[in-house]
């Protein structure tokens, strides 16, 4: 009995550690086997799910802070002035990148503002009617809100029409623990980067959350994938078991 096709990484594996013709070679339908599949296919998903999420942080427009050269979490009105300053002679004579440098400087400089593009980024600066932070923050809540009840209609759906039933259990649980991280950075932005700002340093906590929306949307994806795959070969493993007694 030999290796799965599909099993690529793994028979690679097997071949340099067992060799090909090795009688400690494990088969297919063996515990030692799935067991090594298991992890082959997390490595295989964890590697695909780190490049979309590099991929997104790679391809991401520069922030206010990126515009004047600071990074965020570690910053004085003294560096803003410099590098504003900076920054001007740096984009002379291109009077757009000048205009994108004063606005930056103009968002940056204000605590309000500031503090709400940290949270929502440039889209809710946008709001007309906001005047305080209350304002803002009730207006950048609603698009929020407009995320994770599009997010639960669509899991309800696919649901109720009988897709995507693997993992849709995990489905919900990430979807909870998002929207819980996502709230923590709202509600403490503007006190630093805190652990987030750890894993993705230099971005600000709205870009940290679009990147979070990434992983969930790909990770979603790959779990109604890859699940009923997986879950087959437990269930291809436990009828071999069966049928041998």
């Amino acid at each position: 009995m030999g290796l799965h096709p599909n099993h690529g990484l793994q028979a690679i594996y097997y071949s340099r550690r067992y060799g090909s013709n090795s009688p400690k070679l494990p088969r297919k339908g063996s515990t030692r086997f799935q067991r090594d599949f298991n992890w082959t296919l997390m490595i295989i998903l964890g590697l695909y799910l780190s490049s979309l999420v590099y991929e997104s942080i790679r391809t991401m427009e520069g922030n206010h802070y990126a515009i004047l050269g600071l990074k965020f979490g570690s910053l004085t009105q003294k560096q803003f002035k410099m590098n504003f300053k900076k920054a001007n002679l740096q984009y002379h004579p291109d009077k757009a990148e000048q205009a994108r440098a004063g606005a930056a400087h103009e968002v940056l400089v204000d605590p309000a503002l500031c503090l709400n593009y940290d949270r929502f980024g440039p889209t809710v600066l946008k709001c007309t009617t906001c005047k305080t932070n209350k304002d803002y923050l009730q207006a950048g809540l609603k698009t929020i809100y407009t995320f994770y009840s599009g997010a639960g209609i669509v899991l309800f759906l696919m649901n109720l029409v009988g897709k995507g039933n693997y993992g849709r259990y995990w489905r919900f649980i990430m979807l909870a623990v998002m929207g819980a991280i996502e709230m923590s950075l709202v509600l403490t932005a503007g006190s630093g980067g805190g652990w987030m700002g750890r894993l993705m340093p230099n971005l600000a906590p709205f870009e940290q959350t679009t990147v979070l929306h990434q992983l969930y949307i790909s990770a979603s994806v790959v779990i109604s994938q890859v699940g009923p795959v997986l879950f087959l070969e437990r269930k291809d493993q436990q009828e071999t078991s069966s049928d041998s007694y």
